[in-house]
């Protein structure tokens, strides 16, 4: 099984929290491989050199940045698609409905030439096979947000060490400097 991964172009051009997910992920499954599952492949995709229909299936990390543009071409060549989109938690019910309100708006005063980037990554969310959530918070967000089905979505790490998941925010406000007075 050959398992390609992308992301946005310009994705290896910094180094973050994205650029150590995708490399901790190819690492594990490559690791998952060497244990279980001699037959499968997982690498980069390039896209200026790699079909995508000449993958078994194709993970798409981050759903914003053009990203559903990717997801339309592994469908369309009829690849399974698996989306860690990498939304904000603070989608909810009400800012869907907001989101969806202001796309049907730009729809209309551009007669249907702008699309917002809820709606790209509405678009991708849909068009998967499987979403991968960081944890529950990002599932309620695809959920409530979304409008995605809770069958499609499953909550995994996802290549993201566990002490990122125990943060505490008000420790590094004030250990940075970035507590507010307002």
């Amino acid at each position: 099984m050959r398992i390609g991964i992308l992301s946005y172009p310009m994705l290896f051009q910094r180094e973050g929290g994205l650029q150590i997910q995708v490399r901790e992920t190819i690492a594990a499954l490559n690791r998952l491989r060497d244990e279980a599952l001699p037959r499968m492949r997982v690498e980069l995709v390039d896209p200026n050199r790699d079909r995508l229909a000449s993958y078994d299936l194709i993970h798409v990390f981050s759903a914003i940045n053009g990203n559903h543009r990717i997801v339309e071409s592994a469908c369309d060549a009829g690849v399974p698609v698996v989306l860690s989109p990498l939304l904000s938690p603070v989608w909810n019910r009400a800012a869907g409905w907001r989101a969806r309100l202001a796309d049907r708006l730009a729809g209309r005063l551009t007669d249907w030439n702008v699309q917002t980037s809820y709606a790209q990554s509405k678009r991708a969310l849909q068009l998967a096979r499987l979403v991968i959530a960081l944890g529950r918070p990002e599932r309620d967000a695809i959920r409530a947000g979304f409008l995605i089905d809770e069958a499609k979505i499953r909550v995994l790490p996802n290549g993201v060490s566990p002490h990122f998941f125990h943060a505490d925010g008000a420790l590094f406000r004030h250990r940075s400097g970035l507590e507010s007075s307002c």
